[in-house]
Formats: C-alpha cells, sequence, structure tokens
C-alpha cells in the first residue's frame, strides 16, 4: 500500500510541476487539463483520479508554494540570528530573489488572484512568515541604534519585497537576469542601507 501512495505521490508532484512550467508561460485560466497533462506525461485521468478540478489543483500549488516560501523565510531567520544589519538585509535580498526566481509562474498567478479576485485570504497566508522577517529588521535596526526602526523595517521590507518580485515578473531574458543576480543583490542592498542611514 506504501508503495502505491508513493507513487501517486510521485506523479502528483509531476503534475504540480508541469502546471507550474505552464505557469510560467500562461495564464492559469487559460491552461487546460490536457496541456498540463501532456505536460506532465500523464493521462487526462491521472490527474482527475489525483485533484478535483482546476481550482483544487491550484490550491495544491498555492499550498506548496506557501510551504516552500515559510522555509525559505524560516532558514533567513535562523541565518540571521547573530549576523549584523547589512548581512541580515542582504541575506533578505538573496532569500527573496532565489524564492521568486524558482517560482516566478506562481507568483504571477499569485498576484493575479490577489488582483482580479480581491482574494484577501491568499495575502493573509503569507502574512504570518512576512512579519516575523519584519519583526527581525525591527530588531536589526534597533542594535544597528537607527530611530524609527519599525517604520524603517515596514517600508525596507515593502521596497525589498516588490523590488524582487518586479525584477522576477518583467525580467523576460531570464539568462540574463541569473546573471546578474548577485549584482541585483549587491545594488538593492546599497539602496536599503542608504534609507535606512537617513534620520
Amino acid at each position: 500500500m506504501k508503495a502505491i501512495q508513493t507513487k501517486s505521490q510521485r506523479t502528483l508532484e509531476k503534475i504540480l510541476d508541469a502546471t507550474e512550467e505552464l505557469l510560467t508561460l500562461h495564464r492559469f485560466d487559460d491552461l487546460s487539463v490536457r496541456q498540463i497533462a501532456s505536460t506532465a506525461k500523464v493521462t487526462t485521468g491521472a490527474i482527475y483520479s489525483r485533484v478535483q478540478n482546476k481550482e483544487h489543483l491550484l490550491s495544491l500549488i498555492l499550498e506548496r508554494y506557501h510551504q516552500r516560501t515559510v522555509e525559505r523565510l524560516a532558514y533567513f531567520l535562523e541565518q540571521t540570528s547573530d549576523a549584523n544589519l547589512y548581512s541580515t538585509i542582504e541575506l533578505l535580498n538573496h532569500s527573496l530573489i532565489e524564492l521568486f526566481s524558482n517560482n516566478k509562474g506562481v507568483i504571477k498567478t499569485a498576484l493575479t488572484l490577489v488582483r482580479d479576485r480581491r482574494d484577501s485570504a491568499l495575502f493573509n497566508k503569507f502574512k504570518d512568515i512576512y512579519i516575523k522577517v519584519e519583526q527581525r529588521l525591527v530588531e536589526k535596526l534597533k542594535q544597528d541604534g537607527s530611530k524609527h526602526a519599525t517604520t524603517k523595517a515596514k517600508f525596507s521590507m515593502h521596497l525589498i519585497v516588490s523590488s524582487c518580485r518586479e525584477q522576477i515578473i518583467y525580467s523576460e531574458d531570464t539568462r540574463f537576469f541569473k546573471f546578474n543576480k548577485k549584482i541585483f543583490v549587491k545594488e538593492l542592498t546599497k539602496s536599503i542601507m542608504s534609507y535606512i542611514k537617513v534620520e
């Protein structure tokens, strides 16, 4: 029984991977189950035996992305417990640019859902982990002697998330972008630090 469940789970992962791959090129609403099956190299029956409908498939995709986000940012929190302010900002930039670049299609889909469906539940799902990250920034800003630490942390967080997200979503030549990823992180870190140092 366990071997059957493992094989079934592997097939589901193939379906989710294929859907994510297609989401880098197409809107979710424009995808067909047949397209997903073809990309995953499974039958449409294999998909419907694991998901109820496309909306259920979407919820599984978003749940998987949420798990990746929590894991990536939990690692960031672990790595920055004793770090200075600059290293914390730099690692946050690196963590988010990696997270977003590895989940480009899902990010685009999530943003579309929030915009078109006004899906506040989806936004709130990610809120807890981002609040913890923001609290880490407040902590490091206070240690650094910055005034208005909470305000600066909120604005820095907004700037970092939006900058990383926009670079990923609007970067058409991904090969060029990957080549410049380190430079982008370095420049964004410098910009955030310049803003933080203004009293």
